[in-house]
Order: structure tokens, then C-alpha cells, then sequence
């Protein structure tokens, strides 16, 4: 057994791993060709991903796949994994609270939407309180409209700021 990007490797199991766009891998002398380990990564690359971790596992069952069908078969695995996780980017968001009165409350979660925030929480008391995520460059933005919308008599607080994945 070896250790390899934070993965255990065994006899007939590869690993690879990719970040910032470079390569680091581990594999068993069975899949040690750098065209194999290359299918993998293409995948990363051609889809612009970095920040990311891949490990595929085969067992070998008996059946050669030769360096052509191990590329086809590592790289497939890992489109389909890279699919099935989807693609986040990293950015900025603030959480901001947004009081609102109830009449308010339907447009002002419609228009968290509209510029690109998600609703996290609303609290329902005398006034409704919204607890938003919004990128932190659109927060000035989205103050104006909210200013906008209330005739001036809401006013949005910037909680903190913090990165986290959100949509591409």
C-alpha cells in the first residue's frame, strides 16, 4: 500500500488528483503511463476546472484494456463525475438582513432572485425579516433597488462577508 493525495492506493487501483491545473498522481505499475494518467486531467482542462479532485478507481477484472481503453475508461468515469457534481465558482457573498413590511415581502424576495441572491431564512414578526445571500460586488446595487422600491424606508445590513461556492 502507498499514500498518495490523501488516498489510499492498492494493487490494481489508481488515483490521480488534479489542482491548479497541474497534475499530481499515484498509480500501480499496471497503469504508470502518462497517456492514462492524461485522460483524467484532459477532462479538467477542457472544462476549464481547477480547485478540484478527482480519484477514479478500477479493480482489474481479468480483461486488458490496453492504454487506449484505460484513457477511454478513467477519463469517461471522470466526466461523469465531474457531471454529476456539477461546476461552482468560488466568490465573495455578503449575508445581508433585510427587514421589510409584509406588503414588500414577495417583491423584495423577488428581487434578492433577480440580482443574483438566494433567500437563506425569513422571519416572520411584526415586520418580515429576510436573511439574503447576495455576491458582495452587487450589494451597492441591490441597496439602490431595494431604496428604489421601498420609497427609501428599508435599509439593508451587511451582516459579514464571506467566500463560498455559489452558481458558475
Amino acid at each position: 500500500m502507498r499514500r498518495c493525495a490523501g488516498s489510499i492506493t492498492t494493487p490494481g487501483t489508481t488515483a490521480s488528483a488534479t489542482s491548479f491545473g497541474r497534475e499530481t498522481s499515484c498509480a500501480t505499475a499496471m497503469t504508470a503511463s502518462p497517456r492514462v494518467r492524461r485522460g483524467r486531467l484532459n477532462v479538467f482542462l477542457k472544462e476549464e476546472v481547477t480547485n478540484a479532485v478527482c480519484v477514479v478507481t478500477r479493480y482489474f477484472g481479468g480483461i486488458l484494456l490496453g492504454a487506449g481503453g484505460l484513457t477511454r475508461a478513467y477519463g469517461g468515469t471522470a466526466k461523469l463525475a465531474l457531471d454529476a457534481a456539477g461546476v461552482s465558482r468560488m466568490r465573495l457573498w455578503a449575508s445581508l438582513a433585510v427587514p421589510c413590511p409584509y406588503p414588500l415581502y414577495e417583491r423584495m424576495r423577488l428581487l434578492v432572485e433577480k440580482c443574483g441572491g438566494v433567500v437563506e431564512n425569513a422571519d416572520f414578526g411584526t415586520d418580515v425579516l429576510l436573511t439574503a445571500l447576495l455576491p458582495a460586488e452587487d450589494v451597492d446595487d441591490f441597496q439602490e433597488k431595494v431604496t428604489e422600491l421601498s420609497a427609501g424606508t428599508v435599509e439593508i445590513l451587511v451582516e459579514e462577508e464571506r467566500f463560498q461556492p455559489g452558481p458558475p
